[in-house]
């Protein structure tokens, strides 16, 4: 399983149990908060190109 399938799950599986009426930890959507802003990140240095990107 590749790291963001796993990511992808664990998203998946907070929200079924939310979906429930179960309570969630906050320390599960720091760790889930953490995961996700660390992939903006990455895709935020990403340079984009063609018609979508910034003018020169």
């Amino acid at each position: 399983m590749s790291n963001k399938q796993a990511k992808l799950q664990l998203v998946v599986a907070i929200e079924e149990v939310v979906q429930r009426g179960i309570r969630v930890e906050d320390r599960e959507f720091a760790v889930l908060t953490e995961l996700l802003m660390i992939q903006l990140l990455k895709l935020d240095s990403i340079e984009a190109e063609g018609e979508g990107g910034d003018p020169e």
